[in-house]
């Protein structure tokens, strides 16, 4: 079942290379903040999609408009993982404060605590990521509001429904969909500037238009990485997270 979300995520992701290249605007404009939230507001529509959906369902990517009502969803979801960013952050400062004040009588337990409170804050960051992205599909799947993402209990009943050993590997194979993505577009674009230099040495082309060249490379790598990489990563990212949370 986690591999058919994987291939179904992945195929979903590139059925609409115009789409993608629409949503990658927003990357482009990331650095004036504001466009931010209308990326999380365009990826939690596609959880949205994904709830109300299922596996090879067909659906399609949703529609860029109403950009007012993208702009708040965008900033509900960025709410929502603040929220969960603050307990593992609260729970390493804590710990931190109590290795420091024990440090001053023993190093020996204050680095005890220091890695034991390392251990747990990763735990506790990994389970708070987690909940932070079943809390978006849930408030995605129901009434949409910021009650419905905070609702602990519920989102802790949905996550062991599905099960953690499951969501973890889930995580683990996510992570690995998305490294590969990124190492085979790094290795094609390693590959062409190889080939490149190669040829402008043979060639023997002079050292200032190599350079000028090389900065034309650079912005057309940029340019796909933005238009085209970061949203496909998002989209097949936000459309796994709907998928496993209709596994329930």
């Amino acid at each position: 079942m986690i591999l058919d979300i994987y291939k179904d995520a992945i195929e979903y992701s590139f059925q609409d290379k115009k789409g993608l290249i629409k949503f990658g605007v927003f990357y482009l404009f990331n650095i004036l903040i504001l466009p931010i939230f209308l990326e999380l507001g365009y990826s939690y529509r596609v959880t949205k999609i994904a709830v109300h959906g299922m596996i090879n369902g067909g659906e399609k990517f949703p529609d860029l408009n109403d950009v007012i009502s993208m702009f708040v969803d965008g900033i509900k979801v960025f709410f929502v993982k603040l929220i969960y960013l603050i307990i593992p952050t609260a729970i390493f400062l804590v710990l931190t404060y109590i290795s420091m004040i024990n440090g001053m009588f023993s190093s020996y337990i204050g680095g005890i605590i220091a890695i034991i409170g390392i251990l747990i804050f990763i735990v506790s960051g990994v389970i708070c990521f987690i909940l932070s992205d079943l809390s978006i599909a849930h408030m995605a799947a129901g009434d949409e509001t910021l009650s419905s993402a905070l609702d602990i209990k519920r989102i802790w009943e949905i996550s062991k429904s599905i099960g953690w050993l499951k969501l973890v590997g889930f995580y683990i194979g996510l992570f690995i969909i998305t490294s590969a993505i990124i190492l085979i577009f790094a290795f094609i674009i390693g590959s062409i500037y190889g080939m490149f230099s190669v040829s402008s040495g043979v060639l023997g082309i002079n050292m200032g238009v190599m350079g000028g060249l090389n900065t034309i490379l650079l912005i057309i790598v940029c340019l796909i990485l933005i238009l085209f990489i970061y949203p496909l990563l998002t989209i097949f990212q936000a459309r796994s997270i709907g998928l496993i949370y209709n596994l329930q």
